[in-house]
């Protein structure tokens, strides 16, 4: 892909830049501007050619003669204006898919510690292992009776992705959820999951989450996380927490979404 190749010249350049002694350019960080939905929508209705790449006959072509100049300033600024802001909202995977089973919807960032909570005698232990980090504000899930697997979407994926089997699989009735082992089923306070087997809840009652799994149960707040009572059914058997604040995401942020009311 285009993608690919942009990386390898860009590391063929430091590898040229370190075998000459040169170091490497320094890094400036790209200015962050986010592309809301409605922007990025009208950008890929739009087709925008780009600057037309020079050509030489054949009978010209035997030298080594420069034929793609440099870009100039205003050159540069109007290709860097057909930016689709596809790190930010790239939505692909929606529009090609044939029959709208994958959903786009916008979300409030979250930045929470990964926790496991171990059964003590006089209580738990919590254990941070790390952070638990969604920061994109579009992100995409695929609704599972919508979908025939028809692998539109992992064509058109411009970062090599399977849209289809990686995004989380919602269903919209509690029958066909009950018959798979790969998803989620959301109502208006209540998400459930269940993964091979493995099945568990969170539910939403005054302004506290609950959760459960065949290990115990929790409940707790969100920014910042905060354990309010923790239920272990067994002593051995520790709590992780990072599902459980993935499934109090998800129903934060599509509870109010019509499909699922």
């Amino acid at each position: 892909t285009v993608i690919n190749a942009i990386g390898d010249g860009r590391r063929a350049a430091f590898q040229i830049l370190r075998s000459r002694g040169l170091g490497e350019p320094s890094q400036i960080p790209p200015e962050k501007k986010y592309a809301h939905q409605t922007e990025s929508q009208l950008k890929y209705a739009r087709r925008i050619p780009g600057i037309p790449v020079p050509e030489q006959s054949p009978n010209q072509r035997l030298n080594f003669d420069l034929v793609h100049p440099t870009l100039t300033v205003n050159q540069a600024q109007e290709e860097a204006s057909r930016c689709l802001y596809c790190d930010q909202v790239c939505n692909i995977c929606v529009t090609v898919c044939p029959n709208l089973a994958n959903l786009s919807f916008d979300i409030q960032p979250l930045e929470e510690p990964k926790m496991i909570l171990v059964p003590k005698e006089d209580g738990y232990e919590c254990q941070t292992t790390g952070t638990l980090s969604i920061t994109q504000p579009s992100q995409i899930l695929n609704l599972a009776e919508f979908c025939n697997e028809c692998g539109n979407c992992t064509t058109f994926c411009p970062t090599n992705g399977d849209p289809y089997k990686i995004k989380p699989r919602f269903y919209l009735t509690r029958e066909a959820f009950e018959q798979e082992q790969d998803g989620y089923f959301l109502t208006t306070d209540r998400i459930e999951k269940n993964i091979r087997g493995h099945t568990s809840a969170v539910f939403l009652q005054d302004s506290q989450f609950f959760y459960e799994d065949p290990h115990g149960s929790v409940q707790f707040t969100l920014n910042p996380l905060t354990i309010n009572d923790v239920h272990f059914q067994s002593e051995e058997t520790p709590l992780v927490m990072e599902e459980a604040v993935e499934l109090a995401f998800y129903l934060k942020s599509l509870n109010s979404h019509p499909l699922f009311q």
